[in-house]
């Protein structure tokens, strides 16, 4: 009696008062459901619950094994051991996917449960059996603190009506989804759900328990395109079935792509002061600096004269940028450093852009040229990928169909600009991705050859038979294929179709403009977009799984500044007090969570959940619980995040400290 007058009448009405005592003081008043269905029990004598089962009473049935869906099958899609002994159902379509709530049946969500305390569960278990509870008192008390020595929480309990059938629990996560992403927390957007206690109970906006809601199509929640990142669509999804952690994040390939490039772009001399290289680099050239060396100085096979090719920041943007050098070249006319002119208005997406040309003596005080391009990280020329080590595999069609198109795309712009490419050759094309490539160092020629005489008629026609040898060289993966043309059109027409054959004896012995080889190659220019828009939509696909982290990396900063903060404003208690103590609380709710067996709880998909429905603000009630088990706080994520922002204020200075 004491222990009731103390705990539990300043918050429970009489009826909970007496189903407790009822619990406490017979705790085999409730009768076993494992007897009950089925007629034994595992536990026998030891059993804390009643074995004599009363017709009247409507238990929920235990359905044998072979009528309950597989949870692999639920989560995974298959099963390993189907057909090797596994004693679950295998087969989707014969699992009832509903409940019968009020005589009429209701879909429902297919949920997994966590294990919770023991002696909690039977004590919520038992009340929710004896449904004695008045609704309208739990909705008084919701908002406000319940306390209990044993530090348990008393959850209110469902409508003792639903059925759930077996393969459906508790806690409102779904076995197909395990994560829960992308799932909304309850069928009806204006009720939200508590998972105190192991249990799940739905609360209206007015604070009173409700049942599951009908079978029908809610209506669209205001916050749930905040509170869930949403699943892959089906036409950039994997293909196979099976789903991991990682499904929800960048792929590992794209990730490691952008750590490599990224590592690239910032790297500088410094890093590396032992290297040969870095000797006899200014710290300054013309408006760029942060100079690094790509490549050992060598004589070109194509301009012959020596170059070298360096990464720079721009110090007007603080952007990086690819300058070649060349040696030994002199200036005999004024307006050979204008042809470039043209080129730097030039922009296309198979083009390395040139941005500047310029004369400098910063290098060892001998006059050089330089050129200026953008930077293209990890980029690798076609010579080094498929040329300079003999394999004998050959290059895929497609790829060749695919570096086909972006080639005559870049020549079409070029000359239809009254330009000329003159460097197609293996190696001043780039792979910067994908079947992705690019022309590299244009404008050089023009500057070089000023005074050469050449129309750029025949250099356009030049640039026709460059591309005619470089396919020649790519399907034999030899750079001496162009030496014997007929030996190697011999070896090309047994490995490709005849379709790209024609194309490579066209380019090589007939007069042709770019204009009539789009014409010729304009069903591989459809497939080329196809190809292009479905990776598209695999990037955006993966950057749909991204965009939500910087939102949750602020409310997490937020929350790391006001936590455990030792002292503010002369008050070493400033965290522990006031409506910081309940962002403490929430901080273990989140993170600090720990199963029956005193094993932490590392789901993920729950903190993403929490940190989602604190930033929106969501009406949806959670049980906080004091490290020592002897409060427990009932409290809104709006409320949490109204505490997140005034104590934030009071640290930035905006709100003064009362």
């Amino acid at each position: 009696r004491n222990f009731l007058r103390t705990n539990f009448l300043q918050t429970a009405s009489i009826c909970q008062c007496f189903a407790i005592c009822k619990i406490l003081m017979n705790p085999n008043s409730n009768v076993c459901r494992f007897f009950a269905s089925t007629g034994n029990c595992y536990y026998g004598d030891q059993c804390n619950y009643s074995h004599i089962r009363d017709p009247a009473q409507n238990y929920p049935i235990i359905k044998p094994k072979s009528q309950i869906l597989c949870r692999n099958i639920a989560v995974h899609g298959y099963c390993k051991y189907a057909g090797k002994g596994c004693e679950y159902n295998h087969d989707v379509t014969s699992i009832p996917q509903t409940v019968q709530l009020n005589g009429e049946s209701v879909s429902a969500p297919m949920i997994m449960k966590r294990p919770a305390d023991k002696a909690v569960g039977e004590m919520v278990a038992s009340v929710q059996a004896l449904a004695i509870e008045d609704p309208a008192e739990v909705a008084s008390r919701n908002g406000r603190s319940v306390e209990s020595t044993s530090g348990q929480q008393i959850p209110p309990p469902s409508n003792p009506q639903i059925k759930y059938p077996d393969l459906h629990y508790s806690d409102g996560s779904n076995s197909a989804n395990p994560l829960n992403i992308g799932v909304p927390p309850a069928t009806n957007p204006n009720m939200a759900y508590n998972r105190s206690g192991g249990g799940m109970y739905f609360f209206g906006q007015d604070g009173i328990p409700q049942s599951m809601p009908p079978n029908q199509p809610p209506p669209p929640s205001p916050h749930l395109q905040y509170m869930h990142t949403a699943t892959s669509l089906p036409h950039a999804a994997a293909k196979p079935n099976r789903r991991n952690l990682q499904t929800f994040f960048m792929s590992d390939d794209i990730r490691q792509e952008m750590i490599h490039r990224n590592a690239l772009i910032v790297a500088k001399s410094s890093d590396d002061e032992n290297n040969p290289r870095m000797k006899d680099i200014p710290r300054q050239l013309n408006r760029y600096h942060s100079l690094y060396p790509l490549e050992d100085p060598h004589r070109s096979n194509i301009y012959g004269l020596t170059t070298c090719v360096y990464k720079c920041i721009f110090s007007v943007n603080g952007m990086p940028y690819c300058i070649r050098k060349v040696d030994g070249f002199r200036i005999s006319n004024e307006n050979q450093l204008k042809q470039n002119q043209m080129w730097q208005h030039l922009q296309h997406s198979a083009i390395v852009s040139l941005t500047d040309t310029f004369l400098s003596k910063d290098f060892s005080g001998v006059p050089s040229l330089f050129f200026v391009y953008h930077y293209h990280p990890g980029s690798v020329n076609l010579e080094e990928k498929y040329l300079k080590i003999p394999s004998p595999e050959i290059i895929p069609e497609n790829v060749i169909w695919s570096f086909i198109c972006q080639i005559c795309s870049a020549l079409k712009v070029i000359h239809n600009a009254g330009l000329a490419c003159r460097v197609l050759t293996p190696s001043k094309i780039l792979l910067t991705g994908k079947n992705r490539i690019r022309i590299n160092g244009t404008g050089i020629f023009d500057v070089l050859n000023y005074d050469m005489g050449k129309s750029v008629q025949q250099s356009q026609q030049e640039d026709i038979l460059d591309l005619g040898n470089l396919l020649l060289m790519l399907t034999c993966r030899s750079p001496n294929a162009i030496q014997n043309v007929p030996k190697s059109i011999e070896f090309l027409g047994n490995r490709y179709s005849n379709e790209l054959k024609e194309l490579i004896l066209v380019l090589l012995y007939k007069n042709v403009t770019v204009d009539t080889i789009c014409t010729v190659i304009a069903p591989k220019l459809l497939t080329e977009v196809d190809n292009l828009h479905n990776y598209t939509d695999m990037l955006e696909s993966d950057l749909s799984k991204e965009y939500e982290n910087g939102r949750l990396f602020r409310l997490m900063v937020k929350l790391g500044f006001i936590n455990e903060r030792p002292e503010f404003d002369m008050d070493s208690g400033w965290s522990e007090t006031g409506d910081r103590y309940l962002l403490k609380l929430f901080r273990d709710y989140v993170f600090h969570q720990v199963y029956e067996d005193s094993s932490p709880v590392l789901d993920y998909a729950h903190v993403v959940e929490c940190l989602n429905k604190l930033d929106v603000g969501v009406s949806e009630k959670i049980v906080l619980m004091s490290r020592d088990e002897q409060s427990i706080l009932i409290v809104s994520y709006k409320d949490l995040k109204r505490c997140v922002e005034e104590a934030f204020a009071e640290l930035s200075g905006k709100k003064k400290h009362s």
